[in-house]
């Protein structure tokens, strides 16, 4: 009886550890997962980086707009081109009460 009952446990307890090592395995693959991810999402991040570098006007490609209006003072605006610049110093000039014209805008690249 004394040896069914040890040999029941040392087949239980084999098992036991079994499943131990097959644990211990899919860990260390985990982290080799994890590992493999967090490189891919550091060069993800450089990436996109330099995409957004990229994509970003640079200062150069400026518009700058100014008008001097008796009115409304004067009015600055910038923006990426020409046409953004212009419209939000006649935007400005209208909110500070006066009447501007378009024509009356000068505009320069910096």
């Amino acid at each position: 009886m004394k040896f069914k009952s040890i040999l029941v446990m040392t087949i239980l307890s084999t098992s036991v550890f079994a499943n131990e090592t097959d644990f211990l395995m899919s860990n260390a693959e985990v982290r080799e997962e994890i590992r493999e991810l967090k490189r891919e999402i550091y060069y993800l991040k450089q990436r996109v980086s330099e995409l957004e570098g990229k994509s970003r006007p640079s200062s150069t490609k400026k518009w700058g707009c100014y008008l001097d209006y008796v009115t409304a003072g004067g009015v600055y605006g910038t923006g990426n081109t020409q046409a953004e610049a212009k419209g939000k110093v006649l935007e400005k000039c209208n909110d500070k009460g006066g009447v501007c014209f378009e024509m009356s805008v000068e505009c320069n690249k910096s």
